[in-house]
């Protein structure tokens, strides 16, 4: 297999953090600072030159929209009288006329917005402050041209008689889609610049220097990191974020004593919810999955991506609450989400079987307030507001002793302009109430907000800044799809920010590890909490303790002498010893549904925690037709996954074979890439081995006494992320694994048996984040 490569690398940062700059090589595109080619006076004429042109085809599109319009309304007029006019059906008229009041709108935007493009070129002094402007109002534009060539297709000009009716569309669609892609292209320039503008002078300043913080980048690529420090305090170490790397999303996080806890989402993984300790800060070790009996957690049916979202970990002096929906649909206009809570008066358990709360929404919290009392927050879920069925944050108190909802309930906060509130928090401080959520869907627009009350009923005051942590806004910015926050205290009073992020590897950022877990430090001031160096997320972090990177990189040999390792994780269902058993120093796999079904599949499997590795296994498997196959995984959900397998052929021999699924529902199937399957001995174990360095994976294989030797493609690795992982009921919340999985699909329950299992973390040239720690 492919050895590990060493890139030469900055081993020192400059000291002087105002001047500290990214050193980073033109692969890293994502990181790279944006050239203000508009600042110069060939870039200003060429500004210029595409306002007017816009201003040109929108006045066009103005009157073109008009005289259409009035055309429609007046053969409209006769549709009491004839079923159709002139070739064009009344519905069409109907249709045509609605279409082009909204055109007029747009269009006349796109003039107004070029006038004022071009009069921007010409005053230096007010230009940044109008690029941001601008940057909203060119969409106008677009808007009016795309509507005009819709209206056209129904409705034509009289002038389109002279050149025919067909030659005419094309003219104007032509002409409309040219200048719409021109400017369209220079709105995104404009972005850039606004960007830009943003991360030097801050909000309109104009003296700020430029540093990697300002930029949300630090330090990425120099190995010792630099920040300027706040007053007098002592200096703590530094580590990188994430701090739970791969998948290990919607944090919550909970500290005991000198014991820090964070609680992550497990969604179809079973068991469900992974709780991570750590004394320091830095060093975070998984301690337990609670969810791990039938009693609690059965997901079987469950589509991808449902099941345990968002749980809540909290003490209230007296035990360990964790609070946690089982999600049982994600699709169309409707969500099946039951809320529960569980109980253990130590952190490793045992913990209760769960008790029902409600149905009414996800992502639940439980607050317990001064005095005893304890209130109960969920995310409110209308399905009769689709797509926007996100409908605030409802509040009611919990009897503890009686273990229902009582009293009034009552929705408290419905969110910002961003919308899709969604993940609350309750916290007390200085007599105030804090309502702590998540907006803007767990994507690219992910951010944290703030709010406020001196009663926990509300009204709640919004955050001076709404969002305290969110990456929308920088698009360089090395932590991505930042939100989904909690806060946690030290013993010495230090405030700290966990949230999800993501952080892309590609053009088409793509996150193959899924949505992650960072830390941010913060502060307070005037009874507000601001993330230091925020809102966009610093990718290094000041903490109490300093990380263990030796252990981060090291192999993982996993053998199977006594029981499964922590590590790994199957799907779904509560009744583990139907799919796999550990017996004899070997994993043994009894094959089950097909890779991907949603009730009984024999995967076991691990996250893939690094952007590159080598993961290798041996089988040993006797296929007795095609029907039934084994061997090593690559996966994220039923319509994403590589898989390298040992089958059976229809005359009882033995052949590899590769099946791969690499679209998104609703394009995704079945794919064999192998021209012809390769031939085995009947007998004997395999070795299976596949390596992903960056986006790409290869698969490998040997047979007994032989050398690895390639078998298939280069494969495109990150289609094992989010953003490829399905939509709607199929995938998009998890991330990427890797590990064993047997099928016979006969229901004989045939066993594979795997002697061991490796997973070696490997540093590449193509990394974007790691390579800054060789």
């Amino acid at each position: 297999m492919p050895k590990a490569f060493n890139p030469d690398f900055p081993s020192t940062a400059p000291q002087d953090s105002e001047q500290a700059q990214p050193n980073l090589g033109p692969e890293h595109w994502r990181i790279q600072r944006p050239v203000l080619w508009s600042s110069s006076p060939t870039g200003l004429i060429a500004v210029r030159i595409v306002r007017g042109a816009q201003i040109l085809v929108s006045l066009v599109l103005v009157v073109l929209s008009a005289t259409l319009l009035s055309q429609s309304i007046k053969r409209l007029d006769r549709c009491n009288t004839f079923e159709s006019i002139g070739g064009d059906s009344c519905s069409t008229q109907r249709r045509a006329v609605g279409l082009l009041k909204y055109c007029l709108f747009p269009a006349g935007f796109g003039t107004v917005a070029a006038s004022v493009g071009v009069f921007a070129t010409f005053t230096p002094a007010v230009w940044p402050v109008l690029t941001i402007v601008l940057d909203n109002l060119t969409g106008g534009f677009s808007m009016g041209a795309g509507c005009s060539i819709a209206a056209m297709m129904n409705v034509r000009p009289k002038p389109c008689s002279v050149l025919g009716g067909s030659l005419c569309d094309g003219l104007f669609a032509a002409i409309a889609l040219f200048f719409t892609g021109v400017v369209l292209a220079y709105s995104m320039s404009i972005r850039t610049v606004r960007l830009r503008n943003k991360s030097k002078r801050g909000n309109f300043g104009f003296s700020a220097k430029i540093s990697p913080a300002n930029m949300g980048l630090d330090t990425i690529g120099n190995s010792q990191p630099t920040t300027v420090k706040p007053g007098n305090r002592k200096r703590m170490p530094q580590l990188t974020n994430p701090i739970l790397p791969g998948f290990n999303a919607d944090p919550s996080i909970l500290r005991v004593g000198q014991d820090y806890y964070i609680a992550t989402s497990t969604f179809e993984w079973y068991p469900g919810v992974q709780i991570h300790h750590s004394q320091d800060l830095a060093n975070w070790d998984l301690l337990v999955r609670p969810l791990s009996r039938k009693s609690q957690l059965d997901m079987r049916g469950n589509p991808d991506s449902c099941g345990v979202w968002a749980p809540c970990l909290t003490h209230d002096g007296e035990k360990f609450w964790l609070v946690y929906t089982d999600v049982k649909r994600k699709d169309g206009s409707f969500k099946d989400t039951h809320n529960y809570i569980v109980t253990a008066e130590k952190i490793e358990g045992p913990w209760s079987d769960p008790v029902f709360v409600n149905s009414s929404g996800f992502d639940p919290s439980l607050f317990h307030d001064e005095g005893g009392r304890k209130w109960f927050v969920n995310m409110l879920w209308d399905h009769r507001r689709r797509p926007r069925a996100f409908a605030g944050i409802r509040l009611q108190e919990w009897d503890a002793k009686g273990g229902k909802l009582v009293g009034e309930r009552k929705t408290i906060f419905f969110g910002s302009e961003l919308d899709l509130v969604e993940a609350p928090h309750l916290y007390r401080r200085n007599g105030w109430y804090y309502l702590l959520t998540a907006e803007g869907g767990t994507g690219y627009e992910h951010a944290c907000t703030l709010a406020r009350s001196r009663d926990i009923w509300g009204p709640y005051e919004m955050h001076p800044e709404t969002h305290v942590l969110t990456s929308k806004d920088n698009i360089h910015a090395a932590l991505q799809r930042a939100g989904h926050g909690d806060i946690v205290d030290t013993p010495e009073g230090q405030t700290y920010l966990v949230h999800l992020t993501g952080r892309p590897t590609t053009q088409m950022r793509r996150c193959p590890l899924g949505r992650e877990c960072g830390l941010q430090e913060a502060y307070w001031k005037d009874d507000w909490l601001y993330v230091k160096n925020g809102p966009v997320p610093s990718l290094h972090v000041e903490v109490p303790g300093t990380r263990d990177e030796a252990k981060y990189w090291a192999e993982q040999r996993y053998s199977f002498e006594k029981e499964l390792h922590k590590d790994f994780q199957w799907l779904r269902t509560p009744e583990s010893d139907r799919i796999f058993a550990v017996q004899d120093g070997k994993l043994t796999l009894f094959g089950r549904e097909s890779i991907g079904s949603w009730f009984e599949q024999a995967l076991v499997a691990r996250r893939q925690t690094h952007f590159s590795y080598d993961a290798e296994t041996v089988v040993d498997f006797s296929p007795e037709d095609e029907r039934q196959f084994a061997g090593l995984t690559a996966y994220y959900c039923r319509y994403n996954f590589y898989y390298l397998t040992v089958s059976g052929t229809a005359d009882g021999k033995r052949e590899l074979l590769l099946l791969t699924s690499e679209a998104s529902y609703p394009d995704g199937d079945l794919n064999l890439p192998l021209a012809a399957p390769v031939e085995i001995p009947s007998e004997g174990k395999v070795k299976l081995a596949l390596s992903i360095r960056g986006p790409d994976l290869q698969y490998y294989y040997a047979l007994e006494g032989e050398e690895l030797k390639k078998i298939g493609p280069v494969y495109d690795a990150s289609i094992l992320s989010d953003e490829c992982g399905g939509h709607r009921a199929h995938g998009s919340f998890t991330g990427a694994f890797v590990g064993v999985a047997a099928s016979d699909l006969n229901g004989t329950a045939l066993p594979a048996k795997f002697d061991y299992f490796v997973y070696r973390p490997e540093h590449s040239k193509l990394d974007r984040y790691e390579v800054h720690t060789q």
